[in-house]
């Protein structure tokens, strides 16, 4: 972003400019939780540049308890300008929207870790991580995985989505990318694999090539035992 490959911190809440000469991770700025009037940091998990500005977003669910959401900062985006300029942003309709595009229903949700715009298109593409039948289960997170592509207009008014391949619930999307020179119509995805088998830690990583279309070009192959959860052209 403006010159930049930038990294950011799911804990903290720092976003880190990564210097490829010096091999370090230079602090940039800070995002808050939910307003961003918060000394916790906002759990980063998606990036995407639009009309030159920067949009960071979390994975777009709520924290419920007992059938009610007490917690909904994950439910806002930081738009942030070249100089560092943080705006948040409340995008509890817009995920809503994109939910009610594929019948989930609160307290049901979609856990987004990818989102890209198009400048081609002029629309917003998320591939969701999870789908959730209900409040967070860490026996059953891990298996929700998804095969949908959800694209949206600027103001989230015309939805569609299509399936990509076949849902293998263990992977889930965690990134995803247009193809330079494509004209944004062939995607290359990262999904990840992040679960305990026999009480030991499993994770593994999955790449894909496809049409915007949900026609696969490239069905999942499996690059790496370990769990990377972005990719770049740069």
């Amino acid at each position: 972003y403006d010159g930049r490959l930038l990294s950011f911190d799911d804990k903290t809440g720092l976003v880190y400019e990564l210097d490829l000469e010096t091999k370090k991770a230079i602090p940039w700025i800070y995002l808050g939780a939910g307003n961003g009037k918060s000394t916790k940091g906002q759990k980063s998990e998606w990036a995407t540049k639009r009309e030159g500005l920067l949009y960071v977003g979390s994975s777009g669910n709520e924290l419920i308890k007992d059938g009610v959401a007490f917690n909904k900062d994950m439910l806002w985006v930081k738009v942030i300008t070249p100089e560092g300029l943080v705006t948040p942003q409340n995008w509890e309709d817009k995920y809503d929207a994109l939910r009610k595009q594929v019948d989930v229903h609160f307290p049901a949700a979609l856990v987004h870790e990818s989102c890209t715009w198009s400048d081609v298109h002029k629309r917003w593409f998320f591939m969701p991580l999870r789908k959730l039948e209900g409040p967070f289960d860490p026996n059953t997170y891990p298996h929700l995985s998804t095969n949908i592509l959800l694209s949206a207009d600027e103001n989230f008014q015309d939805i569609k989505n299509v399936t990509v391949g076949d849902v293998h619930g263990d992977h889930g999307f965690c990134s995803f990318k247009f193809i330079p020179g494509t004209d944004d119509t062939v995607v290359v995805a990262l999904k990840s694999e992040d679960q305990v088998v026999d009480g030991k830690p499993q994770y593994s990583t999955h790449i894909m090539v496809f049409l915007i279309d949900g026609t696969v070009i490239q069905d999942e192959l499996r690059i790496s035992d370990l769990k990377f959860e972005g990719i770049e052209f740069i």
